[in-house]
């Protein structure tokens, strides 16, 4: 498809991506189930490690890597949990390190 000029292929590249992002999510959250492990909700869903020692890396960090040899290995690992449980998950197992804090990262 010819574009008019660079700017309109940066920002059809940029919807794009969007979708393939967006899609790849949804596929994620299928395979973990589609629902907060906790309390059975279907919305805000977030991908936790159900062990961080284990984990390897941010899955959705690295969504356009191989389904079967890098994603799925890594989601047998995690749970989906709805964002008030993953917070509150994440603060039980590491309660020195508050969730979402620049102190976790440094």
């Amino acid at each position: 498809m010819p574009y008019a000029d660079l700017e309109h292929k940066r920002e059809h590249d940029r919807i794009r991506s969007a979708r393939l992002y967006r899609a790849f999510m949804k596929k994620c959250h299928e395979y973990l189930g589609g629902f907060c492990i906790e309390c059975g909700t279907a919305e805000n869903l977030e991908i936790s490690h159900n062990n961080p020692e284990f984990k390897e890396f941010t899955v959705p960090k690295r969504w356009r890597k191989d389904w079967d040899y890098v994603i799925r290995p890594e989601l047998d690992k995690c749970s989906l949990r709805c964002h008030e449980h993953h917070v509150a998950y994440d603060n039980s197992l590491r309660p020195e390190i508050k969730h979402g804090t620049l102190w976790k990262y440094n």
